[in-house]
């Protein structure tokens, strides 16, 4: 009987070390004195996982809703661009008919007075030519 006397109190003071060093690990997160039970350290630490994990999933919420904000204006903000874009080539292009319609006139202008000039200087030398025959008749 005495050696199992013995046992038990080796068992209690393993016992009551474990249950110390438990309680002494739990500190750092909320407050036990040394009346409180095990049974309420568990039920307080699943409360507190508890209220940290709604606290978790609200914010994870809240991360999820500004995200899909952030998309949407990003999409928003990509057609915008994309609008833009296509409206600044539209202009663009717009301008360069424009320009190779002047440059064509331009070019139809230059070949009426290249052919005006070719012309003039024809009869020009032919005057010419006719008054300097007429100086030698």
């Amino acid at each position: 009987c005495a050696q199992l006397d013995e046992a038990n109190r080796a068992w209690q003071q393993y016992h009551q070390t474990q249950v110390q060093d438990f309680r002494c690990k739990l500190r750092d997160y909320f407050s036990l004195n040394e009346n409180i039970s095990l049974d309420y350290a568990a039920e307080h630490i699943i409360e507190q996982i508890s209220k940290e994990r709604e606290a978790f999933n609200g914010k994870y919420e809240a991360l999820e809703k500004v995200k899909e904000n952030l998309e949407l204006e990003s999409t928003t903000n990509l057609e915008t661009i994309k609008d833009s874009y296509v409206n600044a080539i539209e202009e663009l292009n717009q301008e360069l008919v424009v320009t190779k319609s002047r440059c064509e006139q331009l070019d139809a202008e230059k070949q009426r007075l290249s052919d005006e000039l070719e012309r003039r200087t024809t009869e020009f030398d032919r005057d010419r030519s006719r008054q300097n025959v007429g100086k030698f008749l």
